[in-house]
């Protein structure tokens, strides 16, 4: 029986895969390296969620914060025990609040007063931000800036929290869905590879 391990839609692949010999040898070192590459570019792309206390580059501005839905596509989930008054959001001390983007961003913060406790934050691209700790003054930043999109970002507190948010700020996330130019470099080689094996075996 011919040797099997996977099988592909498209014939020419099959007959690859499952030929003995030379040509099943050099597509599972092709395949071996596709693999690789993969990893290897999922690692050099991960993103990272980073703490900044400046709003400059930051291109929307939300004010006032008068209820849960901020703007069109744009909805603030509060914890229990917070509230809004005159234009200004007071989160509760204890529990997080979530925003929700109908479209990707790649930053979001907010204008705060008062400044006890922290703020830790997490993304739902997987991006986290550790225990970030609040300055008290008036009119101080804080927002959390990501190398990929997403759509939602919750902010949890921690310590004796006491302040109250004015606006929310965010930038849309306006990176291509077409694969890099350094990627596409990556792997043409292997294409490339891959049809010389293809040819040898048709042979």
């Amino acid at each position: 029986m011919a040797d099997s391990f996977l099988v592909f839609p498209t014939p020419s692949w099959y007959y690859l895969v499952n030929k003995r010999g030379t040509g099943n040898n050099t597509m599972k070192q092709i395949f071996s390296s596709i693999a690789l590459a993969a990893i290897f570019v999922a690692a050099a792309s991960a993103s990272t969620l980073t703490f900044t206390a400046s709003s400059v580059g930051f291109t929307t501005t939300i004010s006032p914060l008068t209820g849960t839905s901020l703007a069109t596509g744009i909805t603030l989930t509060p914890g229990s025990g917070s509230n809004f008054e005159g234009g200004d959001f007071f989160p509760s001390w204890d529990n997080s609040f979530t925003i929700t983007f109908t479209d990707p961003v790649d930053e979001v913060g907010f204008t705060y007063y008062g400044g006890d406790g922290y703020y830790s934050a997490s993304a739902n691209n997987g991006d986290s931000l550790s225990a970030q700790g609040l300055t008290y003054g008036n009119s101080l930043f804080f927002g959390v800036v990501s190398t990929s999109g997403f759509t939602s970002v919750t902010f949890t507190p921690g310590g004796e929290i006491s302040v109250y948010l004015s606006d929310f700020r965010f930038t849309a996330d306006t990176s291509s869905a077409a694969p890099e130019p350094a990627t596409l470099a990556l792997f043409a080689p292997l294409g490339l590879a891959g049809f010389a094996a293809l040819r040898r075996c048709r042979k």
